[in-house]
């Protein structure tokens, strides 16, 4: 009987998600949720300077302060996000219900070493365990937990490389990619031909020629010094931006108009998610429906540089391993030497970037699309959620993937989530898995790893710290 009203609290919660849960025919426990998330709404970062790509248009502050951080509504936006998810994993079993606070041992939080995702994580958490100390673990945690997101004021988000997030920059001597190899498998996905080493982005441009020109007519770009080699008398337009593709041991670097545009589009977007009045949106030249299909300049730029099985493995196979150790570890009761998180932890929460969830995308060979954004798009406060049950008469245990984010609306708007006013779920079909007639999108754990071992590079697996 217990079992029966859990699955049908269950059903209540997501009864208006296109998500089913798992037969009531089988007796299915849940054992695990981990999530692997991008912060929430920041203001613009430091680089690029923006005001190199607008004429004529006036900035407000909200884009030239505070670089980097979150902002207020975005802690408001992370923790509406962690109040929904309260709610579906009481019915689940898998948090403490009655306002009970979690033990220590039942739960693992760990964010990037950035203001933004520090204050995420707590958003989220304290959504999740409201009036709860809830431990965030991060390389200088502390000095982020100083660093209040608030409406005024400047703050100096720095940060430090954490190996979980970005193991190439970590300064931990990990494995760096080939330059050169990197730089092919990015230049493949532009169209290059030839020597990539002398590739141009040129054909990426004409190919999101119509998105660039609606943010060229949006911001008049752009400034003098932004086309630093144009001949003298000639305007320095969007789409006349010098266009590179470099690549060196840490990262790939793309620059251009597709990623300017891109850069653009992404920070328009978090205005308007912010709450921002519509003239401080794009300076009033797009509504939203104008501002969302030149998302696709954000998407096509990540995809060169963080999309490419080769830089995903490079970039992401720790964070992947680590994702891979929570679930098997809860599924076998014993510990493994290098996983971050406990066999106790029934909820993990990794807290990272825009660039870790396109990576974790790409090992995982997924697509998805949530509503008011474009495919693939990993807008602030998105991310993965991974969802581990057993059936109690096999003994087998089963994943399902999802990538969850709040509506554009949702967010401006600061709505309450609810079974009637959910956030949008995309549901994964991972290529390789099967899933049972009775568990739509939910793949066998054992095959689940499988799959995942052979996308992640052994070569890229550092030892990531607890931070306990």
């Amino acid at each position: 009987m217990r079992h029966s009203i859990r699955l049908y609290l269950v059903f209540m919660l997501l009864g208006m998600q296109a998500i089913p849960a798992p037969s009531e025919a089988r007796d299915i426990e849940y054992r695990m949720a981990v999530f692997a998330m991008r912060h929430g709404i920041r203001h613009p970062t430091p680089s690029p300077d923006l005001q190199l790509y607008a004429q004529n248009r006036q900035w407000s502050s909200w884009y030239t302060t505070q670089a980097g951080c979150l902002t207020a509504n975005g802690l408001r936006v992370e923790e509406r996000l962690g109040a929904y998810y309260r709610d579906v994993l009481m019915a689940e079993g898998l948090i403490p219900a009655g306002g009970q606070c979690p033990r220590n041992s039942g739960y693992y939080i760990r964010a990037d070493s950035f203001q933004r995702t520090w204050w995420s994580a707590r958003g989220m958490a304290d959504g999740l365990f409201p009036q709860c100390d809830s431990t965030i673990y991060a390389i200088d945690g502390s000095e982020y937990a100083r660093q209040v997101p608030r409406p005024q004021g400047d703050l100096v988000c720095t940060s430090a490389n954490d190996p979980l997030f970005f193991p190439l920059q970590s300064g931990t001597g990990a494995p760096q990619m080939n330059s050169r190899q990197a730089l092919l498998a990015a230049a493949g996905t532009i169209g290059a031909r030839g020597d990539a080493e002398t590739v141009t982005t040129r054909q990426l441009t004409e190919a999101f020629r119509s998105q660039i020109e609606v943010m060229q007519t949006a911001t008049d770009c752009c400034q003098p010094q932004a086309c630093p080699n144009l001949p003298a008398g000639d305007q320095c337009t969007l789409d006349r931006l010098e266009d590179s593709l470099v690549a060196s041991t840490e990262d790939i670097n793309l620059n251009g108009p597709v990623t300017i545009g891109g850069v653009l589009s992404a920070t328009f977007l978090m205005a308007y998610q912010d709450g921002l009045p519509m003239q401080d949106v794009a300076f009033g030249q797009l509504n939203l429906e104008q501002l969302n299909p030149t998302y696709e300049l954000n998407n096509a730029a990540f995809n060169v540089m963080y999309n490419t099985p080769y830089a995903a493995q490079a970039q992401m196979s720790n964070w992947m391993n680590q994702i891979l150790l929570s679930l098997q570890q809860r599924a076998e009761g014993r510990k493994n030497p290098n996983a971050v998180a406990l066999p106790s932890n029934q909820l993990v929460l990794f807290m990272g970037h825009d660039d870790n969830l396109h990576g974790l995308g790409a090992l995982m060979n997924v697509s998805w699309i949530n509503t008011g954004y474009q495919p693939y798009q990993t807008p602030a406060g998105s991310g993965f959620v991974f969802t581990l049950i057993r059936d109690r008469d096999t003994g087998k245990h089963f994943v399902k993937v999802e990538f969850v984010a709040q509506t554009p609306d949702q967010q401006r708007r600061l709505e309450t989530l609810s079974p009637t006013n959910l956030p949008s779920i995309a549901p994964l079909q991972v290529p390789g898995c099967e899933s049972p007639a009775d568990l739509p999108y939910y793949c066998p754990l054992n095959k689940f790893s499988q799959i995942m071992r052979k996308a992640i590079s052994p070569k890229y697996l550092t030892k990531v710290p607890s931070l306990r």
